[in-house]
């Protein structure tokens, strides 16, 4: 028997280590085998992956395919579909319940506890004379209880904890607000951008038109006698890169397109219709730069950011100062023991109510350091809050200063780009006109019409880029907002 019981010992660890060892193998398979190879991704993963792609995304919301959606309906879209505004939504409730749960902590604590059990002994006596004999006790008890912690005064710690929870959540609303104005930013930026791609795209048709209309005037003055092949040729090889640019147009703006549909959040393949119309430019700058910018700052959610938390360091601070003052509480009980006593078949009720109520002082005396450390990190937390406050302050008076001097040089590059065009369009009929009549050469009518379009598509994406600065300043002074949706 003693031979058997080894043997099985043996077999039961031999049977363990080669788990073991399958175990190790397994391991080694999840790093990859060669360095001069990728790792080949497991089909289980594969899977998953596929399966996650399959699910519908909880925070989709319907698109409607038969509206042409202008700027503030593709904000509206992007606001619903973006996941960092979700995500900020959500981080902001998360703070908000946080305050909740710091509240909470002014109330009594109510509990409930039920304990209940059973035993059993069997005793036997050797008595002289009687002999040997066995007693029978049977112990039953079901104790119910309810108990009440509530801490009275603790000198501040409480408050500072809701209001440190109270600035984090204003905080992390602040947040949501710069998660929706970079969305504003983000659409309003690439929808101005497929608006000038495509008003390039259709300067870049016009210009394929004329030059079409420059190898027809060019073919009928050979004709006639008062031209030459060479212009024809000319004539054809404008024609051929006019060709050439209003290909690369057409592709720009569908680039743009998709561009747009990405920051949205939809596919280009499954986008929606974009209704791309100029939208007015203030007609004259703000008022004067300093006024521009104190009234910013008042705006910014990252000013805004930056004075809270130093609130929210402060309040930590003051919490962490609490900690050395005393505390005083209110521990009370009740209990009833139903409880009962079986000896050999003799049962006895045994009840008994017990009672508690305590007034607790609780003063801290020596903890190593730890309350102290604790305060010197919050008094640091409250300087480096301040220094934070100030670089904010210094980096965003930097970038509202550079979005309002860059509005201003994008509005005056619009005005000298539209003078610039109808100066072109200008000279680019008189040449043409001079050369049908026999006056003139067909290298001054191309030159004028290329000036013609390069004017064109400059003029497009200086308004692009005074639209987009207009945003972009509106960004920066906090002021860009859904109120003009």
């Amino acid at each position: 028997m003693p031979n058997r019981s080894l043997a099985g010992r043996v077999a039961t660890a031999g049977a363990l280590l080669l788990t073991l060892v399958g175990c190790a193998n397994h391991a080694g398979n999840l790093a990859p085998a060669q360095p001069e190879r990728q790792w080949s991704v497991p089909a289980e993963l594969a899977g998953a992956v596929d399966q996650a792609l399959m699910q519908p995304d909880p925070g989709a919301v319907g698109v409607d395919q038969t509206r042409r959606y202008g700027l503030p309906g593709l904000i509206d879209l992007a606001q619903r579909l973006d996941p960092e505004t979700r995500l900020a939504w959500e981080q902001a409730r998360a703070a908000a319940y946080a305050v909740d749960t710091a509240r909470a902590d002014y109330f009594p604590q109510i509990g409930a506890a039920l304990v209940a059990g059973r035993g059993r002994s069997d005793i036997t006596y050797d008595l002289p004379g009687i002999g040997s004999t066995t007693v029978d006790n049977t112990a039953t008890s079901t104790i119910p209880s309810v108990f009440v912690e509530w801490m009275l005064f603790d000198f501040g710690e409480r408050e500072s904890a809701v209001a440190l929870a109270e600035k984090l959540a204003i905080s992390e609303n602040l947040g949501f607000n710069l998660a929706h104005q970079q969305t504003m930013l983000d659409v309003s930026r690439d929808y101005h951008a497929l608006l000038s791609a495509r008003t390039q795209a259709e300067a870049a048709e016009r210009a394929l038109e004329n030059s079409r209309r420059i190898l027809s005037s060019a073919e009928a003055r050979l004709a006639r006698g008062v031209g030459n092949v060479v212009e024809v040729a000319q004539a054809e090889q404008a024609l051929a890169q006019s060709r050439l640019d209003a290909v690369r147009a057409r592709g720009d703006a569908r680039s743009a397109y998709a561009g747009l549909m990405a920051t949205v959040g939809l596919p280009a393949a499954r986008g929606v219709e974009v209704s791309t119309r100029p939208m007015p430019l203030p007609e004259a700058m703000p008022e004067r730069l300093d006024a521009v910018v104190r009234d910013a700052l008042r705006h910014r959610p990252d000013i805004l950011q930056a004075v809270v938390n130093l609130q929210a360091q402060r309040a930590a601070r003051d919490g962490a100062e609490a900690a050395f003052r005393p505390k005083v509480g209110l521990v009370a009980s009740a209990a009833r023991n139903n409880g009962g006593l079986a000896i050999n078949g003799s049962s006895f009720d045994i009840p008994a109510t017990d009672t508690l109520a305590l007034l607790t002082v609780e003063v801290p005396l020596f903890d190593g350091g730890l309350r102290e450390s604790r305060r010197r990190a919050a008094e640091a937390e409250v300087a480096g809050a301040q220094a934070q406050l100030a670089a904010v302050r210094r980096a965003a008076e930097a970038e509202i200063v550079t979005a309002y001097e860059g509005l201003a040089t994008a509005l005056s590059a619009w005005e000298s780009a539209d003078a610039l065009v109808v100066a072109a369009r200008r000279t680019a009929d008189a040449t043409m006109s001079a050369y049908r009549q026999g006056v003139g050469s067909l290298p001054e009518v191309l030159a004028a019409q290329n000036g013609l379009l390069d004017a064109e598509q400059a003029r497009s994406q200086a308004r692009a880029d005074a639209q987009i600065a207009m945003t972009v300043f509106a960004f920066e002074t906090g002021s860009l907002n859904q109120g003009a949706k």
